[in-house]
């Protein structure tokens, strides 16, 4: 066999990683994921977290744009699902909820839901999904399309 080229010099040495665009994790998701389980999901990850309550709303009501975090949220403003349960997220419900796909409840027989896809079964109905846990505040925008700055995400 023919000898090994001698490695690149370290300036000429590029750094590589192969990425998955999130948006494209989302549509397979989606694509395997029926949007009738969605109420299934949402009850589903109220109980995981120990709630004693489950409530849902669909409302057809409009809010004004005056006081949004970014103006591109304006079309967000319109009718909305909403669910509420008791329960708050905790640290760690923070970490998974960033992790399409990776269930860390995995394992654990205290859990129902243990894929990591329930919460994802939202983008069936929005594109920019958002929650109140305690104080916080959170919206996801994985087209970096809604939120200042493009950012896919945030928590205030």
């Amino acid at each position: 066999p023919p000898p090994s080229p001698p490695p690149s010099p370290p300036s000429q040495r590029r750094t590589l990683q192969q990425v998955n665009p999130i948006t494209a994790r989302l549509r397979d998701i989606l694509r395997n994921y029926s949007s009738a389980q969605l109420l299934n999901e949402m009850l589903q990850n109220a109980d995981d977290a120990g709630s004693s309550e489950f409530k849902v709303l669909l409302s057809a009501r409009t809010f004004g744009t005056a006081s949004l975090l970014s103006p591109a949220l304006a079309d967000m403003q319109g009718a909305a699902l909403y669910q509420f349960d008791d329960a708050q997220f905790r640290p760690d419900d923070y970490e998974s909820i960033q992790r399409v796909g990776d269930g860390t409840k995995l394992g654990d027989p205290t859990k129902t839901g243990q894929f990591g896809l329930g919460f994802n079964s939202v983008y069936h109905v929005t594109d920019t999904p958002m929650f109140v846990s305690g104080r916080d505040f959170v919206v996801f925008d994985p087209h970096e399309a809604h939120l200042p700055d493009g950012l896919p995400g945030l928590c205030e």
